[in-house]
């Protein structure tokens, strides 16, 4: 098996999208206790949705066109970056303090389905800025249970590992914020 999954293994396509946002919300805490085996397409799909829905909500609420294009033309773009990034980032923290070798798919499909309460959350944030808070740190919550749950890594390295990144989110929110005001 590669670090890119296996390629023999049942992954759940675009069209299994729809039951598996409805399985999340049902329970999304034991939904990310189970291992979600998302092909590529379905995790890209499911990212550039978020970013689209909820930028465009935000765009909305500001009334701005200039935010709604970006939103929809960027913003996906940028999400898919910076989701690959924190992959990369997660893997290699592992693979480093751990010598555990994490399959890069599962985790991408794991950090890809936790971020969804961000995003719903951001949609609404033009109301109230802090639920961007709100939404990262149940963020971080799905990704600590899935981590710990379907990687079996130490509890404790990982709320490590998402307490430094929570706390370097609040300070970049907090600094943006101030500074646009």
């Amino acid at each position: 098996m590669s670090i890119f999954g296996n390629a023999s293994e049942a992954q759940l396509g675009v069209r299994d999208l729809g039951a598996l946002l409805l399985q999340l919300a049902r329970n999304p805490i034991e939904f990310m206790r189970e291992p979600t085996s998302l092909s590529w397409r379905a995790i890209f799909t499911l990212q550039t949705s978020a970013a689209i829905v909820s930028s465009t909500a935000v765009a909305l609420m500001e009334k701005s066109w200039l935010n709604f294009l970006i939103g929809v033309f960027v913003l996906p773009l940028l999400i898919i970056m910076i989701g690959a990034v924190f992959t990369l980032v997660i893997y290699y923290y592992f693979a480093l303090f751990t010598s555990t070798y994490l399959d890069i798919r599962r985790l991408h499909a794991l950090i890809t389905i936790a971020t969804l309460p961000y995003f719903l959350l951001h949609s609404f944030s033009g109301f109230l800025p802090p639920l961007d808070l709100v939404g990262f740190g149940l963020s971080a919550i799905l990704c600590v249970v899935g981590l710990v749950e379907q990687f079996s890594l130490r509890r404790r390295l990982v709320f490590s590992f998402f307490i430094v990144s929570t706390v370097l989110f609040v300070g970049i929110w907090s600094i943006f914020h101030i500074s646009t005001q």
